[in-house]
């Protein structure tokens, strides 16, 4: 029941605060122009009445391209006093989505304050329009000193007829299976919000930062929490939310009482900075799910805030139920809470009935919260928003699997839908049973997973065909192949004269996954041979018994590309030593990749000679290797056993540059790989102790000392290492953790157990010259393992193998790989400087920062996509766009840039830790009136050219690199790539991330790591603070998403030059 006292339309609420606090500022710019109540009233009425002469009026729908800013809260409310509809459109997107957005949501105009073309729409610049708008003149009381009236305040009298049922916004959901879906909330639905949630405290003494973008559902928290209050509004910098320094000083500056973040960002503050959030009173965290740990380090730093988890679908008005996290009380996971007010949850079963409490069931969200539904989306609004059966007014369906508890809590159990994730993709199988059944042919289908012979997911159907067609799987899979996303492969198809149906007269879903099942137990589709070797051992069966072995696949064919089955560059690696091994024809990655179908491969296999001799794709630093083509048990390791005296093995060409720079900085820190890993409570120390020191007893590189002799760098391996643990109390501070390692008279290693109330970690630390990111894995995997008393496979000589077939490898293409990198660079005269903000670089410090950033899952969607189209790996993708970035912050026509790649063409590398690593320098050059088609081949080929001639000593090189001595300019920088895979791992019943910390020494001034998290992928940029200001990497960061943008969608952008899009991205970087 809504309060009798309180105003039904945001138009007259305002006014409300307006005549109360006319001198109180509603909205600040941090840095920039404020506006107080009685002035932002006048110019809302003076817009309102400028919009109302265009022939906007109540009902009419207005788009707002205006970013976070001052204009953009003056528009919406000048917007919602007349008694129109506003639909918040993000400055990032390209403009054909922006038209389809704004003619979705039926807008007769839109507000922007840069200059766009939106088809025939038109498109008013803010800053002219509030010049046109008519002058309305104070009274004099405004001279007078005293505080004008309601009655006298311009605009007070503007309120267009709204009413409480009547839109305020339309905000699009970020769907991931087609066009967004526009939800229309109501003006009753946001006065609810922020009136009568009482979930935290609103009023005149409220500050809040405005964290979310305008088409996130958190601003309409964020913008009419303030300004329906009484409170102050603060727009930040942009960019600035992700430099914690920045939102520090804004947060003391403005005295920030009220404050969202996403859960992510919380994550990451609270990892690097949770003191920020000091003198805020109510922080509310969400959109993701919020992480306990990081809940107590901020309430450890902060006891005096109050975090609260705050929960709700866009459709029930940003916040549907809230839980004040009490200080100790951060459970895993942490409750939903309880709805807030004005606003009923019901959990219901299949049949729409209430579940007992404490079982799960479907989140049904009624209350004054629901909105009115998808905007020209009938059908969708049917099927999410029903009538409700329990009270008035209707409910929404939220999809969200919940449970209540017998204090009235509720708990979230993970989603209802039917989505599932294929290689990296969140796929919902209802959209593919859509595009299965628009397909001519087919009569009706159902879509399902199964697991293949490599535990990979693969996507499959069951279909019935039309009446008539005798079309085969291969026929039905081109046509779903025509209509389909890319990322969307029909692996498995059965084809069945009718679905099996169960009892009820519904699909029976049992039925079809024994199908699937059978299915996979068959032959390959349409008669192709894919058996295991006959005795004859042909070569097209070997092949596709090799293909099948490593990626459990069965080929429907000869012409069945592997890209469509989503092999990946890591996997076409060991596919090519495979092919090797087994056939004896040397091929290499780029080989597979470049002829990727069984019958172009078998013109290799005959005798064909490779498109690109010797080069392999990229696949990022640290990489799982797939299983051995032979999968056999593994003999049981004795570690009592092995070698008897000290051996002396030689510095491989990777290692040797970290060694010099141990000889020159001793007490330097810049190539330590620390990692923190978190113990549950009850892990018995000494058992883990004895299998860390059983781990290092297995892996040589551990026990490994480094020295000269004779003008020789040498590593000598050990037999036994004497070593202590050492037991620390209290919380890690990796700044006293991360020690400089003396190469020359101890182990490259150390760990440390750390106890503090009931908690616990091994802290353990690395030197780059033992281990390489591939390694951290091997080694936290066999701790694990050797915990839990499994058996491993011997490896007793195969560090000694690596390390002497690297050397042999090196030395053997010496010769070719100087030749081809004189050659490569003859023509390069240096590259531009990198953007540094000091004058003077020489002398710089190695001391180093650390600016995050996301890929968020629509950019990541498409750079799979722009992959996937040009047959390349997303790591050669990424890298790409990096050159391209170059290209545009340094001006520069010719680029030159570091990636870590690993040596896997090495088989005894694969089970011990070794530095096996090796940096390659990578060039790009840009050309004029060059296509961003011809750029990126031409870039690609090169890249590939170089891989296998990588292995070059790091003075010729940089001389190389550095044409005419000339050194003083900062223009070394790297870009690295981590998949999912390679940083997680099996860790004592949990999974354990591999992340390593990162040291407060910088290794290059400019360090991108990018981890892929499927979805979406996360960006460490790890800078020389002596050379870059936070400022700069947060828009050197926002050029790289740019350009992500441009390069993947360069037609939205109208121009198909790669120099244009570089002149684009820079032209960015200069506003």
């Amino acid at each position: 029941m809504q309060d009798k006292g309180v105003a039904t339309t945001l138009g007259r609420r305002f006014d409300e605060m307006a005549e109360a606090y006319p001198r109180h500022t509603a909205v600040e710019e941090d840095g920039g122009a404020f506006m107080t109540y009685c002035e932002l009233q006048a110019e809302a009425g003076k817009l309102a009445s400028e919009l109302a002469g265009r022939g906007l009026s109540a009902g009419s729908r207005v788009g707002l391209l205006l970013g976070k800013s001052i204009d953009m809260a003056l528009a919406m409310l000048a917007a919602v006093k007349l008694g129109a509809c506003y639909v918040p459109l993000s400055e990032d997107d390209p403009e054909p989505h922006l038209e389809r957005l704004a003619a979705d949501a039926g807008a007769e105009l839109v507000i922007a304050r840069r200059d766009v073309s939106l088809g025939g729409l038109p498109v008013l610049a803010i800053g002219q329009l509030r010049e046109q708008a008519s002058a309305t003149v104070f009274s004099g009381t405004e001279s007078s000193g005293e505080e004008p009236s309601g009655a006298e305040l311009p605009g007070a009298e503007t309120s267009g007829g709204a009413s409480p049922d009547s839109l305020a916004y339309i905000l699009f959901t970020s769907g991931t299976t087609g066009m967004p879906k526009g939800v229309g909330v109501t003006h009753d639905n946001i006065l609810n919000l922020v009136l009568e949630g009482g979930f935290v405290e609103l009023g005149a003494d409220t500050r809040i930062l405005q964290t979310g973008a305008p088409t996130f559902d958190a601003s309409t928290f964020e913008i009419w929490g303030a300004l329906l209050n009484g409170g102050t509004l603060i727009v930040p910098a942009r960019q600035g939310l992700t430099d914690f320094d920045y939102l520090e000083r804004a947060v003391r500056k403005h005295g920030i009482t009220t404050m969202w973040l996403t859960s992510p960002l919380f994550s990451i503050a609270a990892e690097q900075k949770p003191e920020l959030f000091r003198g805020i009173r109510d922080l509310i965290v969400g959109g993701d799910v919020v992480h306990p740990a990081s809940v107590r380090k901020v309430q450890e730093a902060c006891p005096e805030l109050q975090v609260l988890n705050g929960y709700g679908p866009t459709e029930c008005t940003t916040f549907s139920a809230v839980y004040p996290i009490g200080r100790g009380l951060a459970e895993d996971p942490i409750p939903l809470g309880r709805p807030i007010g004005n606003v009923d949850f019901y959990i219901l079963d299949e049949n729409g009935q209430p579940v007992p409490p404490g079982e799960i069931g479907e989140l049904h969200i009624g209350g004054r919260g629901v909105a009115a539904g998808y905007v020209n989306r009938p059908e969708a609004t049917a099927e999410a928003f029903l009538a409700n059966p329990f009270g008035a007014g209707r409910i929404y369906r939220s999809g969200d699997r919940a449970s209540r508890d017998a204090e009235g809590l509720y708990h979230y159990w993970g989603r209802k839908d039917r989505q599932v994730k294929i290689r990296g993709y969140r796929i919902e199988l209802a959209a593919v049973e859509s595009i299965l059944r628009s397909v001519g042919i087919v009569e009706s289908a159902v879509a399902g997973v199964i697991e293949n012979g490599a535990g990979l997911k693969e996507l499959c159907c069951c279909a019935t065909l039309r009446r008539g067609v005798s079309a085969g799987r291969e026929e039905l899979r081109r046509l779903f192949g025509e209509l389909a996303p890319s990322h969307l492969v029909l692996s498995r198809i059965v084809l069945v004269d009718e679905l099996p149906l169960n009892k009820n007269g519904k699909t029976d879903s049992k039925a079809i996954a024994e199908l699937f099942a059978a299915e996979r137990a068959q032959p390959a589709e349409d008669g192709s041979a894919v058996a295991e070797p006959a005795s004859d051992h042909s070569a097209y069966d070997t092949l596709a018994a090799i293909i099948r072995k490593r990626t459990g696949f069965r080929l429907s064919g000869p012409d069945v590309s592997f890209f469509e089955l989503g092999i990946d560059s890591l996997t076409a690696v060991y596919l090519a030593r495979d092919i090797h091994a087994k056939l004896g024809t040397k091929l290499s990655a780029a080989d597979i990749l470049a002829h990727p179908t069984l019958g172009a491969l078998m013109g290799l296999v005959d005798g064909g000679k490779p498109a690109v001799p010797s080069a392999e794709p990229f696949v990022g630093t640290p990489a799982v290797p797939s299983a051995e083509l032979s999968a056999g048990p593994s003999p049981e390791l004795s570690l009592a056993e092995g070698a008897r005296e000290e051996r002396r093995l030689p510095l491989l060409n990777e290692q040797k540059p970290l060694f010099i720079d141990f000889q020159l900085h001793p007490g330097s820190v810049r190539y330590n790989v620390p990692l923190l890993l978190e113990l549950d409570s009850g892990i018995p120390l000494p058992r883990l102790e004895e299998a860390l020191h059983q781990a290092v007893l297995r892996h040589d590189a551990l026990r490994t000392r480094y020295s000269m002799s004779g003008g020789n760098m040498l590593q000598r391996v050990q037999v036994r290492e004497e070593f202590r643990i050492q037991r620390l109390q209290g919380k890690p501070d990796l700044g006293k953790l991360i020690r400089p390692f003396d190469l020359a008279a101890e182990p490259p290693f150390r760990f440390a157990f750390l106890e503090e109330g009931g908690r616990a970690w091994l802290f353990m630390d690395f030197h780059h010259i033992a281990v390489d990111g591939h390694s951290l894995g091997i080694i936290v995997r066999d701790v694990d393992r050797l915990y839990s008393g499994q058996p491993l496979e011997d490896v007793r000589g195969q560090f000694a193998s690596a390390v002497l077939a690297s050397e042999a490898a090196c030395e053997s293409g010496r010769a070719a790989s100087l030749a081809f990198w004189r050659e490569e660079l003859a023509s390069f005269r240096g590259m531009p400087e990198l953007p540094i903000d000091r004058m003077d670089a020489a002398g710089h410090s190695m001391a180093s920062r650390m600016h995050r950033f996301r890929i968020g899952e629509e950019r990541t969607a498409a750079l799979r996509a722009w992959a996937q189209s040009g047959r390349t790996t997303v790591f050669e993708s990424l890298l790409t766009v990096y050159a391209a970035t170059l290209h545009a912050v340094t001006s520069g026509q010719d680029v030159v840039f570091a990636t870590p790649v690993r040596d896997y063409a090495i088989p005894e590398g694969e089970k011990v830790a070794a530095m096996l690593t090796q940096t390659l320098w990578v060039r790009s050059k840009l050309t004029a009136g060059q296509s961003v088609d011809a750029y990126r081949e031409g870039f690609i080929a090169r890249l590939r050219r170089s891989r296998p001639l990588g292995n070059v000593p790091i003075d010729e090189i940089r001389g190389l690199l550095q044409p005419g001595g000339a050194g003083g300019a900062v223009t070394e920088t790297l870009i690295a790539y981590h998949n999912a895979a390679d940083m997680q791992a099996e860790w004592l019943g949990r999974q354990a991330s591999l992340r390593p910390a990162a040291p407060p020494e910088g290794m290059f001034p400019l360090n991108l790591q990018i981890y892929d998290g499927a979805e979406q992928m996360e960006a460490e940029w790890e800078y020389m603070s002596d050379l870059f200001e936070p400022a700069t990497m947060s828009s050197l960061s926002g050029l790289f998403a740019f350009m992500l943008d441009l390069l993947t969608h360069p037609y939205a952008f109208g121009t198909e030059s790669m120099p244009d899009l570089v002149a684009a991205c820079l032209q960015k970087q200069m506003a």
